[in-house]
């Protein structure tokens, strides 16, 4: 990476968390933890991985910027494995430890409930990525969903697909074992339908499931379709499409889906496949802003690929909680941090969204913004106005 993209990128980041009177010093350096806990293995490890990744490039930033004054943060790595008891047990773990100040994750909306209720009643702030947002607020105070609630994502999807694709009649075909992506997808029906469209049938299948024969025949047999919206992990979701299109789908046939498909294993298993594929998305290939770029570049030059989506998300996560931990003084305590979370998240710059800031309003809610993006010539691109 250039000196010009690292300086910008730095910049950008101490200007996340610049106040309007100077940071006191503590009586002496201290070292906190913050504990990044995803899907590393299991079915949602395709987004986990790639979280992990964002949040220690953020961390590490962090550290080297001194926007925590003197105080540096360690990171601390655990695999939840998409399971809920090994998430409570992780999530036990960082709680019993006083030197964590937050934990990311867990990943999955089917283990995140579960998580977070420990997380409350260790009373240690967590933010997952489950956007079902009367769950997690019903945990407790102490968790919080960083990603947008369908309410808030669902008109980007719906508005495209019937405003601008003009899709009239959608086979739909969800997970039934996780309540989050249940909710994504209700809410993008009920948007879609509001617009004219209509969902025709249901299928479901579960975060496991690998044989998609019986419903992509049944979907592709079907006459009075126009297209089909997918709600599935990216490798899942790719083996569905390359299915559907092995079972015959006419090719007119639009296919869409919500942001858990926008991983560079999406079409690394999808192949010409998933050509044409429409969805939401958190993070805009290349970045929004100047700190996207910065954020873009340095992944490229580091790995020699650009940065996986989910990446991304996890670096601007990672720095809502620095500036959460930044917000809580000189000697943060976890009920500083989860105040702050609550009540001073306000247009944090971030990396995501289609503005790149990022706000928790009154009622715990996230906003920044999506992207509606295409696989096009084996890559994601901003679709078409």
């Amino acid at each position: 990476m250039t000196s010009k993209h690292a300086t910008a990128a730095l910049r950008t980041l101490a200007g996340a968390f610049l106040l309007t009177t100077p940071l006191a010093a503590p009586a002496r350096a201290a070292e906190y933890s913050v504990a990044i806990l995803q899907s590393l293995t299991g079915p949602a490890a395709s987004i986990g991985g790639a979280m992990r990744d964002g949040a220690l490039i953020a961390i590490e930033e962090a550290n080297a910027s001194g926007v925590l004054g003197s105080n540096k943060l360690k990171a601390v790595v655990e695999d939840d494995a998409s399971d809920r008891g090994q998430a409570v047990t992780q999530i036990n773990r960082f709680a019993n430890d006083p030197a964590t100040l937050f934990v990311l994750g867990p990943t999955s909306g089917a283990v995140a409930l579960a998580g977070l209720v420990a997380a409350n009643q260790g009373k240690v702030a967590a933010g997952t990525l489950m956007n079902a947002i009367d769950d997690v607020n019903g945990t407790g105070p102490w968790a919080f969903s960083m990603t947008q609630p369908g309410a808030i994502t669902a008109p980007y999807l719906g508005r495209y697909a019937a405003e601008t694709l003009k899709v009239k009649s959608c086979a739909a075909v969800g997970l039934n074992d996780n309540p989050a992506s249940m909710s994504t997808q209700k809410a993008i029906e009920d948007d879609m339908t509001t617009r004219g469209a209509k969902v025709v049938s249901h299928d479901w299948v579960k975060r496991t499931d690998t044989d998609f024969s019986a419903i992509a025949t049944k979907v592709a047999a079907m006459k009075d379709i126009d297209c089909v919206f997918i709600a599935n992990y990216a490798p899942q979701g790719a083996n569905l499409v390359s299915q559907l299109r092995t079972a015959g789908l006419a090719p007119n046939i639009k296919l869409m889906g919500y942001n858990a498909l926008a991983s560079p294993d999406f079409i690394k298993i999808g192949g010409a496949a998933v050509e044409g594929f429409y969805m939401i998305a958190d993070w805009l290939p290349g970045g929004v802003n100047e700190a996207g770029r910065a954020f873009s570049a340095k992944v490229q030059a580091r790995t020699g690929s650009p940065p996986d989506f989910w990446a991304a998300v996890g670096y601007s996560h990672m720095l809502v909680a620095i500036n959460a931990i930044r917000n809580a003084g000189p000697s943060p305590t976890r009920e500083a941090v989860r105040d702050a979370l609550t009540h001073k998240t306000k247009d944090v710059p971030v990396i995501i969204g289609d503005r790149g800031t990022y706000t928790i309003d009154e009622n715990r809610v996230a906003h920044y913004g999506m992207a509606v993006l295409m696989v096009k010539g084996g890559q994601f691109v901003p679709a078409p106005k």
